[in-house]
C-alpha cells in the first residue's frame, strides 16, 4: 500500500492561509527533518531579530539617559532604525503565522491518519510535532514581548520629543 506524504506548500500571503495540503510540483515532502529545518530557520530569524532589537533598544535607553542635547539627528535616525526593525519583526510574525497554520494543518492530517488505522511511527511523529509547536509558541511569545517593549520605547520617545517642544 502506497504511503501518502503530506507536503509543505507556500501560503497565500494576502490571506495568510496555507493552500491545500495536496502535493504540488516542487513541494517538499513533510518529513520530520524538513519540519526541524523549518522550525530552526524561523527560530534563527527570531533570535537574530530579537538580538538586534535588544541592542537597539538598549542603545536608545543609554542615549536618552546621557543627555537631552544628544537627541537631535541621532535620535531621529535611531527611531527610524527601530521602526524599520519593527517592520521587519512584523513581517517575521506574519511568516511565523503562516508556518504555524501549516504545522497545525499537517498535524491534523497525521491525527486523522491515526484514527483511520494504526500507522507505524505516526504517534512518534505527532509527539515531535508537538515539540516543534511548543518551540514556535515560545519563540512567538518572546517576539511579542519584545514588540510590546519596543512600542513602549517609541511611545516614550514621542512623548519626550513633544515635551521638548513646549
Amino acid at each position: 500500500m502506497a504511503s501518502i506524504q503530506p507536503t509543505i506548500n507556500v501560503g497565500d500571503r494576502r490571506t495568510r492561509r496555507p493552500q491545500s495540503l495536496e502535493a504540488m510540483p516542487g513541494s517538499l515532502p513533510l518529513t520530520f527533518p524538513v519540519l526541524v529545518q523549518m522550525s530552526r530557520r524561523v527560530a534563527g530569524k527570531v533570535h537574530a531579530a530579537t538580538e538586534d532589537l535588544i541592542v537597539l533598544s538598549t542603545r536608545y535607553t543609554y542615549t536618552r539617559c546621557i543627555n537631552m542635547m544628544l537627541r537631535g539627528q541621532r535620535m531621529r535616525f535611531l527611531g527610524l532604525t527601530m521602526q524599520l526593525k519593527m517592520h521587519e519583526m512584523n513581517s517575521l510574525l506574519e511568516e511565523m503565522e503562516v508556518a504555524w497554520l501549516e504545522i497545525q494543518d499537517q498535524r491534523a492530517v497525521l491525527a486523522n491518519r491515526i484514527k483511520t488505522g494504526p500507522v507505524r511511527g505516526i504517534r512518534t511523529l505527532l509527539n515531535k510535532y508537538d515539540g516543534i509547536v511548543r518551540q514556535f509558541i515560545k519563540n512567538s511569545d518572546a517576539l511579542c514581548n519584545m514588540w510590546t517593549d519596543l512600542e513602549g520605547y517609541l511611545d516614550e520617545r514621542d512623548r519626550l520629543n513633544y515635551a521638548s517642544t513646549l
